[in-house]
């Protein structure tokens, strides 16, 4: 995923109150973040981007590099990037807890006025208009019953937001620069249904082989459960995704999730599963790991445990990416015994991770030129005992890059 994208639909996922960090998926995108993090691929990168319009949510983005497919040749991709939150308020109406002799009790002292719950998320201030328009109804009710005559306080009454029909629409086009004139287009739509459920399609399509991969999720998210159910059209594969909040604590701001994931694929026949559990808290509480995740995958014998330290680990810029921490990762095929061991490390919008491994290190550093440019470099070099010996460093580059990025 590009950086772009993810820093738009940080943006959306906020305005929406959608907590990405309380998805199956953020368990190992945290470290992907710091181990396994792009560094630009070319020797030079031009990125332009920028808000087309200023009163709506509306991005563009254009890429130009050498291509990676032909020499001499230039490749780029165009992407564009429009969001629209609808926010509402909605009356909701639920059974109460009193059963039918508090309800008499309540009934016969006239002095108690019917008790009016709020969400206490609810902070933005409303036009009269709106709320007598959302709220009436409901509100002759709550004085004079239903058709059903039934007891008015057998009902509580909850206002609370509603994002539904808001939607997130991304689309991308890669020219690959090749004689071919091949183009590769993938997007991504977002469409809330309630405030806890959304719809995530994702599609890539190939003009060489003229074929069309999807893959949709529907979500579900609430204060202790998230939910996932998947479909992908390459392998027909079906999967379900879960994770819960089994021990939180507002205090500490420390948190222990469990969750795990089913699927399999028709096409080829592979099953897969795995469970994984993460607990996380503040720098501020010592004596603690900050965060510590494990993954188990049963069929396939993996067991990937990883460890890090997060400088204000729930409250940072994620359109800049300065934080600091660092992470290791650590991984082992129970059935072969083979294991990788991986160490990351951020200092602001400096990267640096070893792979102990295959002695691979990846670094990747970002200046700010000015509030609209930024400049990166990173690389990929191999760890050898020749690597002192060699006069030019850049003979263990594997890969190496600069990107000039203007944000408008």
């Amino acid at each position: 995923m590009d950086s772009y994208l993810e820093d738009i639909l940080f943006l959306y996922n906020r305005d929406t109150h959608w907590d990405e960090t309380f998805t199956y998926s953020y368990i190992i995108k945290t470290t992907n973040d710091l181990i396994r993090f792009n560094i630009p691929s070319t020797p030079f990168k031009l990125s332009l981007s920028a808000k087309t319009t200023e009163n709506s949510n509306t991005f563009s983005n254009f890429d130009i590099y050498k291509s990676q497919f032909k020499n001499q040749q230039l490749q780029g991709h165009i992407s564009y990037i429009i969001y629209n939150v609808n926010e509402s308020i909605e009356v909701l109406k639920q059974k109460n807890r009193h059963n039918n002799h508090n309800i008499n009790i309540i009934n016969q002292d006239k002095d108690i006025n019917p008790i009016i719950k709020i969400n206490q998320s609810f902070k933005k201030s409303l036009h009269i208009n709106d709320y007598i328009k959302n709220f009436s109804d409901y509100y002759k009710d709550l004085l004079i019953g239903n058709q059903n005559n039934e007891v008015q306080n057998s009902y509580d009454y909850l206002r609370t937001k509603s994002y539904k029909n808001s939607k997130f629409l991304y689309g991308k086009m890669l020219f690959t620069g090749d004689n071919t004139g091949r183009s590769i287009t993938s997007g991504m739509y977002i469409k809330q249904l309630s405030l806890n459920t959304r719809l995530m399609m994702k599609f890539q399509s190939d003009s060489t082989t003229q074929s069309l991969n999807s893959t949709s999720s529907l979500q579900f998210q609430n204060a202790n459960k998230f939910m996932e159910l998947t479909y992908n059209t390459t392998e027909t594969l079906i999967g379900f995704k879960m994770l819960k909040k089994i021990w939180n604590n507002p205090l500490e701001k420390s948190c222990f999730k469990l969750g795990f994931e089913v699927w399999h694929g028709f096409k080829n026949f592979t099953p897969h599963s795995s469970i994984s559990f993460q607990y996380d808290t503040v720098s501020s509480q010592q004596g603690k790991p900050l965060n510590f995740s494990m993954d188990i995958n049963p069929l396939l014998g993996h067991l990937i445990v990883t460890f890090g330290m997060w400088e204000n680990l729930h409250h940072y810029d994620s359109i800049h990416r300065k934080r600091s921490g660092m992470f290791s990762h650590f991984f082992l095929n129970v059935y072969s015994l083979k294991s990788k061991l991986n160490i990351g490390y951020q200092y602001k919008q400096l990267k640096v991770a070893v792979n102990f491994t295959d002695r691979y290190l990846r670094f990747k550093h970002g200046l700010q030129l000015s509030d609209k440019f930024t400049l990166s470099f990173g690389a990929v070099m191999q760890l050898d005992s020749d690597l002192l010996n060699n006069i030019n460093p850049l003979d263990n580059m594997l890969n190496y890059g600069l990107e000039l990025k203007y944000i408008g």
